[in-house]
């Protein structure tokens, strides 16, 4: 794989010297927000759609089981679409079978022309990869293996390697926002030492671990599936979603959705939950991203889905606010 991280995983894992304790937040202060649903699209083209980034007048989103990054208007028509994993076969319907998929569950801008996409880990080495994206005239790319930073979250977070999975990806003033669906982990990193470290430069840098406690669906916790930060950083809107499910690898039976807004730097620390109610039965948001700001309290926002293979996946557009 292009940039392979050189550490080897043959002898048991050191956590770097510089890692920060384990720290728990659980928001027992939770407020209703609001969410009104505006626009509801499904597109065939996109199939399970679960990393989203809207740039102005443009959409960007990756899939779990397909090799592209799908480029699209505000109307949710797909412009155009480019593979970000070696890949030769068909550009219509493509769906990557389960085992060997990279299940990239993550997508975020990092710079004005810059975007990660990440896998969800949930198996390894397959799904253990990032790709760094520069959008101008042409798509470029370099992918880079996750396995030791995957490796190293784990074990911070005291679970075992098979239990990982990554669902979202976040951004704010040089600050990486990693969001885990199994436990409901927030790791926090600096960006410009975190990309020097996937080059093999430096060491991994310090990682700050948060822990959430999320809402529930029939006696069922969520679990975070997408995120992303405010632009003055206040904020990360997450969401989460409920999943019958034995594990992090099969899918199974969805019961919903939920946004939270979840208050990084403002006071008080109060969480604010909305379920999200669609049209049809229950979705599986898998992203989140902000379209505009109307007010203090008011975003417009955009949410993509995954279908769990239906072929097909629903764009939302709404209005949140608290």
């Amino acid at each position: 794989m292009e940039g392979q991280h050189k550490t080897k995983m043959k002898t048991p894992l050191k956590m770097p010297r510089a890692l920060f304790g384990l720290i728990f937040l659980i928001f027992m202060s939770c407020q209703t927000a609001e969410f009104e649903l505006t626009k509801y699209t499904v597109q065939e083209e996109v199939q399970s759609a679960s990393g989203l980034v809207v740039l102005g007048e443009d959409i960007y989103t990756v899939c779990d089981d397909s090799p592209f990054l799908f480029h699209l208007n505000l109307d949710f028509k797909v412009l155009r679409q480019q593979a970000i994993i070696p890949y030769d076969g068909p550009l219509k319907m493509v769906r990557l079978p389960k085992a060997t998929k990279p299940d990239f569950e993550a997508l975020e801008q990092i710079a004005p022309n810059e975007m990660i996409a990440l896998g969800s880990g949930s198996e390894s080495p397959e799904r253990d990869i990032m790709v760094h994206i520069q959008i101008g005239d042409t798509v470029k790319m370099k992918r880079y293996s996750t396995t030791h930073f995957y490796d190293t979250l784990a074990q911070m977070a005291g679970m075992e390697r098979s239990e990982f999975n990554l669902e979202g990806l976040a951004f704010s003033s040089n600050t990486l926002y990693f969001f885990t669906r199994t436990s409901n982990h927030m790791f926090t990193l600096d960006c410009s030492e975190f990309l020097a470290y996937m080059e093999g430069k430096v060491p991994l840098p310090a990682v700050e671990l948060k822990t959430f406690k999320l809402p529930s669906i029939d006696g069922r916790t969520s679990g975070f599936s997408g995120a992303t930060v405010t632009s003055d950083g206040k904020y990360a809107f997450v969401t989460s979603s409920v999943e019958v499910s034995e594990d992090s690898y099969k899918d199974g039976d969805i019961l919903g959705s939920f946004i939270g807004v979840v208050p990084l730097y403002s006071t008080p620390k109060k969480t604010h939950w909305v379920r999200i109610e669609t049209p049809k039965e229950p979705v599986k948001v898998e992203a989140i991203s902000i379209a505009n700001q109307l007010g203090e309290n008011s975003y417009e926002v955009v949410l993509t889905t995954d279908s769990d293979g239906a072929g097909m996946s629903v764009f939302l557009r709404g209005i949140l606010h608290w």
